[in-house]
This record gives structure tokens, C-alpha cells and sequence, in this order.
């Protein structure tokens, strides 16, 4: 019905945002792989979650946020925004949420086999 129809552009939203905070947390766990096999010493830690893990993640969802709410916003209200400005905020989306976390991810998945080989 109609309530399906308005829902759509939020469940849209929030399928983009998600997807970007799982992107983001895959390249945040690939990062602490590399650096447990660079510095097994400094893997071993008492806490459980500390403050640096949590403020990761609080950063990885409102940046997320941040770079997916922007076409929410823009396709879903009256905003009169300058081309220009659409032009740039999908350019961004689209340089930080696939192809910069892609590259960052080929190179760290190259770094961890690298370690790999030289601990074996």
C-alpha cells in the first residue's frame, strides 16, 4: 500500500548506511589483523572492549552517517541544493565508501599475507 510507498526511501537510507558502517568495519578489522600479526606482543590486552576499539566504531557509524544521510536528505525534502554540491557529495559517497576502502583493503590483505609468509 502507501505506507510501503513512503517507507521506501528510509529502508534505502538505511541499507546505504549500514552497508557503509560494514564496510568501514571490515577495513577496521583487517587493520587490527595486520597489526596482531606485525606486533603479536601488543595484541594481548585485559579489557575486553576498550576505548579506542569503541570510539572506532562510534566514528565508523556517525562518518557513515554523515557521507549516506546527505542523499537522504537531498532526494526526500525540499532542500534546494546547488548541483554542484549533489555533484560533490556523490562524488565523496562514492570515493569513500567503495573505491578508497577497496584500495586500503587489496593493500592490508597484502601486507597480511606478506606477514604471513615471513612468520611461516
Amino acid at each position: 500500500g502507501s505506507w510501503v510507498k513512503a517507507a521506501i526511501p528510509y529502508v534505502n537510507f538505511l541499507i546505504n548506511w549500514f552497508s557503509a558502517i560494514s564496510i568501514w568495519c571490515m577495513l577496521y578489522a583487517t587493520i587490527e589483523r595486520v597489526q596482531v600479526l606485525r606486533n603479536p606482543f601488543r595484541a594481548v590486552s585485559k579489557r575486553q572492549i576498550s576505548c579506542r576499539f569503541a570510539s572506532s566504531l562510534l566514528l565508523i557509524c556517525i562518518g557513515s552517517l554523515l557521507l549516506t544521510s546527505f542523499h537522504f536528505v537531498a532526494r526526500n525534502n525540499n532542500v534546494n541544493t546547488p548541483k554542484l554540491y549533489k555533484d560533490l557529495m556523490t562524488w565523496m559517497n562514492a570515493l569513500l565508501i567503495v573505491f578508497l576502502p577497496c584500495i586500503v583493503s587489496i593493500l592490508l590483505n597484502m601486507l597480511l599475507i606478506h606477514a604471513l609468509k615471513v612468520q611461516f
